[in-house]
């Protein structure tokens, strides 16, 4: 077995172990709340995060569109609509109609002929009334993967920025749906049919 030729002095083990140290965990400040905080995780005071604000939950969780169930904890998982991003290719309105296929062509074109009785109307949510909710109800207990039943006031109640947009027949609402433009998207919130 092989030796060292030399005895090793103490200054030189002490230099080798010079980093076997316990280094204190490196702490930031809370861009939010000014609190210390661990690098790159969402501040435990104020759930701020990298220009945004997460909640800091416990208890039961609820995961929503992953590819993999999480290991551990409480928790229940599901699936919501896929999002779909249009992007705006087109010149003109002329130029987008050109290019659906024909079926959707002569769908849109009675939707727009002039003696349809159908009228469309642009408000603020806080125009929603119980009809529409009662609407939303029925769409509601037709879906199959059920989350949350919404209230009345929620819809009613929501800020400026959403757009109630009703579709009238004969005077009588037969469906509408809740947006929002937010810098260069446009969101489809919810919607419901009678």
């Amino acid at each position: 077995m092989a030796l060292p030729k030399r005895k090793k002095s103490s200054s030189k083990s002490k230099k080798r172990r010079n980093h076997y140290r316990v280094v204190s965990p490196g702490i930031s400040e809370c861009p939010n709340c000014s609190e210390l905080k661990p690098p790159h995780r969402a501040c435990p005071s104020c759930g701020f995060y990298k220009g945004n604000i997460y909640k800091v939950e416990k208890g039961f969780v609820l995961f929503l569109n992953l590819g993999k169930k999480p290991a551990l904890g409480y928790y229940a998982s599901g699936n919501t609509l896929p999002t779909i991003v249009m992007y705006n290719d087109f010149n003109s309105w002329e130029d987008y109609k050109a290019s659906l296929r024909s079926n959707y062509r002569r769908r849109l074109k009675q939707i727009n002929l002039p003696n349809n009785d159908l009228q469309f109307e642009k408000k603020l949510c806080s125009e929603f009334t119980e009809e529409m909710y009662l609407q939303y109800l029925e769409v509601f207990k037709k879906s199959n993967e059920k989350l949350e039943k919404l209230s009345f006031n929620f819809f009613k109640y929501l800020p400026k920025d959403f757009i109630l947009t009703i579709c009238y027949k004969n005077n009588k609402v037969i469906g509408w749906n809740i947006t929002l433009a937010h810098k260069n998207m446009y969101y489809f919130f919810l919607g419901g049919i009678d």
